[in-house]
């Protein structure tokens, strides 16, 4: 990892260099020789991404360097913001002279820290020396190394792997035991090729937790997620990535944090205690370096925010708390921003404005889950030229997408829009994901020019009127051979289905529509599909039959208030893992459920559930499929 930050600061200065080299000669020579040395840190560096370094001095070095290409970084954005761009022109000269002289303690300044940085080079070297820390692959002397093997995981598709049931029972039995609570690791022996790995990940992928209506009130878990999850910390604070502070003195000894996380812990303790750690000096004498910024309610006045690139805040901003964030002035250099926001009035939209006016490098923009009261996003937003991810509320869609003027050669991910009339996606080359909903008077044929240029398209949602959606086909589509997830929604009556509609490599596929006919012997022979949702569909039979859906592992049924009869004919649905069925009044017991042996979960609720439905469905749970320990059946 911390060779991957050096390569990326590499990069950063040599662009840095590009742009300023015609104006500001003293500190882009000092950016030049700061690069070279970096690149010679660098080549030691590439071993230890890929080698286990068992040498605490190699260790200790590795942070080191790591915390300095941060340092690094933090250089090059204050001077990037402080620092105008470089226009070339005749016109420009005198404004560019006035520039650079009202700029010249800025200059001075980063200057200073660019021969600070020189000096810590320096210094870092020169102990690897002093300290006899040999290059990452090299043996110590008089220390012998024992080689370490590489662990390769086999990249293959295990769905359609079985005769593993006794096994995983078996080590899930052991780990589940209520006599050993204390075991922590089951050990896999055996000789090459038996299927060690494989059956490690088959317990790994199985359902951690089931709960039955007949539970006693306790919960079987398999802890293997959690030894996981702290096998991560423990790296993460071997590398000076991570530290948790379980006490506010704490925090004063690590004047060097770069990432904070607030959890909601501590806001549910006594007032005083939270005064106590956001009224003193020491969270804020602790932060200078912060870059990182997670918090579940508001977040802290005192933080000092100047090199903060993640902010991200999940609860909800009121008015007074925005008023504070807008008027910090020092959040330029923000890259990722996920904000609750609770626009009341104008001047919430006004001040949101202004936040995001002055964010020059904001690359990811998140409030899926605010509520802008009907506002429209600010123009300012589309204004931004390194916006890559954009992401809007989608159930209180309000907000217009980018004018057709606008080109952002960097957009990847525009989702919860409102399609404007003479919206065009010229401007959005690299578009990958999309998702938004017609405005009036849309029709297919609008949605085909409006979605013409997309060619690298993987994910689209599309959320039509009554007119919009009258007539799918997607095959004009340039995207029709390579798209993924497609997630289409309407109230239009009676849409006509025929093969070849939808794309064919499609992998998930989320369906609210009526239909003609069954739309069953359609969507089966979409043989990649992993997922599929159908939801307020008419109807009432719905029929699977051999050989479709050869590769589903998930499907789900929701609301499907006409639907009596499902049919599952031997052979379909092969893979089908999960099996969701939520407020199919009329539905019962589907015929052929016996067949899908693969089956590992079953969730149905409604008011139409009761006890002897409940009993067929356990008893065909314990007759015919194994893999399906305990059904969850509510009512």
């Amino acid at each position: 990892m911390a060779e991957s930050i050096v390569s990326f600061v590499v990069g950063k200065l040599g662009d840095v260099v590009v742009r300023e080299v015609l104006k500001l000669h003293g500190v882009s020579e000092q950016v030049e020789r700061v690069s070279r040395e970096l690149n010679r840190i660098q080549a030691f560096l590439k071993d230890a991404d890929r080698k286990r370094i068992v040498d605490e001095r190699q260790r200790h070095w590795v942070k080191e360097v790591r915390d300095l290409a941060y340092s690094i970084e933090d250089v090059i954005d204050t001077f990037l913001i402080e620092v105008p761009e470089y226009k070339p022109g005749k016109k420009e000269a005198v404004k560019r002279w006035f520039t650079k002289t009202r700029k010249l303690p800025a200059v001075l300044r980063i200057g200073d820290e660019m021969n600070k940085i020189e000096a810590r080079i320096q210094e870092i070297e020169a102990s690897r020396v002093r300290y006899g820390i040999a290059n990452i692959g090299e043996s110590i002397e008089g220390e012998i190394r024992r080689p370490m093997r590489q662990i390769v995981l086999p990249d293959i598709d295990e769905t359609g792997i079985v005769g593993f049931e006794a096994d995983i029972h078996r080590i899930v039995s052991l780990l589940l035991h209520k006599e050993t609570t204390r075991r922590a690791v089951v050990s896999i022996v055996g000789t090459g090729g038996l299927g060690k790995t494989t059956l490690a990940r088959k317990v790994y992928n199985r359902s951690m937790i089931q709960v039955s209506r007949f539970s006693d009130g306790s919960i079987g878990e398999c802890h293997i997620h959690d030894l996981l999850h702290g096998l991560a910390i423990q790296k993460a604070k071997d590398d000076n990535f991570l530290i948790v502070c379980s006490k506010i003195d704490e925090m004063q000894n690590h004047n060097h944090m770069r990432r904070l996380a607030i959890h909601d812990s501590l806001w549910n303790c006594e007032d005083e205690k939270t005064e106590e750690l956001y009224g003193k000096s020491s969270v804020a004498s602790a932060t200078p370096n912060l870059r990182s910024l997670l918090s579940c309610r508001q977040i802290p006045k005192v933080l000092q925010l100047m090199h903060l690139k993640v902010l991200s805040n999940t609860g909800s901003l009121t008015s007074s708390e925005f008023d504070h964030l807008v008027n910090y002035r020092r959040l330029n250099q923000l890259r990722y921003v996920q904000l609750k926001l609770l626009v009341q009035c104008r001047k919430d939209i006004q001040n949101f404005e202004k936040f995001i006016a002055g964010l020059r490098f904001l690359q990811t923009l998140d409030i899926r889950n605010s509520d802008l009261s009907g506002c429209n996003l600010p123009d300012c937003v589309w204004h931004i030229k390194t916006l890559r991810h954009v992401l809007l509320p989608r159930t209180k869609a309000s907000a217009y997408g980018p004018p057709p003027s606008v080109d952002l050669i960097n957009l990847q991910t525009l989702f919860g829009v409102i399609s404007r009339e003479t919206w065009g996606t010229e401007g959005l080359p690299n578009l990958i994901t999309l998702d938004f909903r017609t405005s009036n008077g849309f029709q297919w044929n609008t949605i085909v020019a409006l979605l013409g240029t997309l060619e690298h398209l993987l994910s689209l949602g599309i959320n039509g009127d009554d007119a919009s959606l009258n007539i799918i086909d997607m095959k004009g589509f340039p995207f029709y051979h390579h798209l993924q997830e497609l997630s289409l929604s309407s109230n239009t009556k009676k849409i006509a289905l025929h093969h070849g509609m939808f794309p064919i490599h499609l992998t998930t596929l989320i369906l609210e529509l009526q239909f003609q006919q069954d739309p069953m012997p359609v969507l089966e022979k979409l043989q990649r599909l992993r997922f599929l949702s159908l939801r307020c569909c008419n109807g009432e039979q719905l029929c699977c039959s051999t050989g479709g859906f050869g590769q589903l592992e998930e499907l789900m049924i929701d609301n499907l208030c006409e639907l009596e009869e499902l049919k599952i004919e031997k052979g379909a649905m092969p893979m089908l893992k999960t099996f969701y069925v939520y407020n199919c009044p009329l539905l019962h017991v589907p015929p052929g459920l016996q067949h899908l042996t693969l089956l590992e979960e079953i969730k149905w609720s409604g008011p139409a559930m009761n006890e002897t439905m409940e009993d067929e469905i356990r008893t065909i749970c314990k007759m015919y499929l194994p893999f399906l320990s305990c059904p969850l059946v509510s009512y």
